[in-house]
């Protein structure tokens, strides 16, 4: 599903990512952890091309973006992966003056130029699987920040993603609102969605992930495919001084 090739990322002098190269098969839930500012939103954001790459390469879908590519091949190298990845971010992004509905319908409608009443069928099933279809003519104003996130999840499986990216679905959100949106993530994995998932929730990650990457200083320090055994014994000194952190709190 995805194949990352010694991916570099800079901003300005400031290199973010050092010679990441990593693969994950399809099906596989993946949690990227670490300390703050260790480049898991940036690696997730190259994923799909909101960030451009200084060096490397990634694959997605059989679609291969190349930081050596020249401008046009890359503007379709990111269409293309695009086209089969949805992504999740910290805060919803919901269009205001649009219903939970229309927001779910909307890019059903002007993507994929499906027929209104095809759209609106598929957008209702969207909304039963996330538990809010009692709110399809609420705006995103008279929801909560969990039924808000829950929206722009349905929005995003509205294209039938083969790929999910989540980048700290829940960090926005008050602790009572959490669960909800672990539970309709969860439910994606036991359906067997492919996700890359950044976040804070170590109890998730243990539970749900089949796999943790571990990063710090940009790099992958850890690469464990035994979850519960990370958060136990982690391998690497950095990791160990992490979940040491973690423990603490």
């Amino acid at each position: 599903m995805i194949t990352v090739e010694h991916l570099a990322k800079s901003f300005g002098d400031h290199e973010v990512l050092h010679d990441i190269s990593i693969t994950i098969p399809a099906h596989e839930v993946v949690a990227v952890i670490g300390p703050s500012g260790s480049g898991k939103s940036t690696f997730l954001r190259c994923l799909n091309g909101l960030e451009q790459l200084t060096s490397g390469k990634i694959t997605v879908n059989n679609h291969t973006l190349d930081a050596d590519m020249k401008k046009r091949q890359m503007q379709q190298a990111i269409f293309a992966i695009r086209q089969h990845t949805g992504m999740v971010f910290q805060q919803f992004n919901l269009y205001p003056h649009k219903t939970v509905i229309e927001n779910v319908m909307e890019s059903l409608l002007v993507v994929k130029e499906m027929k209104k009443v095809d759209a609106e069928k598929r957008a209702k099933a969207l909304l039963e699987k996330v538990g809010l279809l009692e709110k399809i003519d609420a705006y995103p104003s008279h929801l909560s920040g969990g039924q808000q996130q829950r929206v722009a999840i349905a929005r995003a499986l509205a294209m039938e993603p083969a790929l999910m990216l989540f980048d700290e679905p829940t960090s926005a959100l008050d602790p009572e609102l959490v669960g909800d949106v672990l539970n309709v993530m969860k439910n994606l994995a036991e359906d067997g969605m492919t996700m890359v998932i950044v976040t804070h929730e170590m109890n998730f990650a243990r539970d749900v992930a089949d796999r943790i990457l571990f990063m710090a200083d940009g790099k992958i320090i850890e690469d464990a495919k035994n979850p519960k055994q990370f958060f136990e014994a982690p391998e690497t000194a950095r990791a160990q001084q992490f979940i040491q952190k973690v423990n603490e709190f």
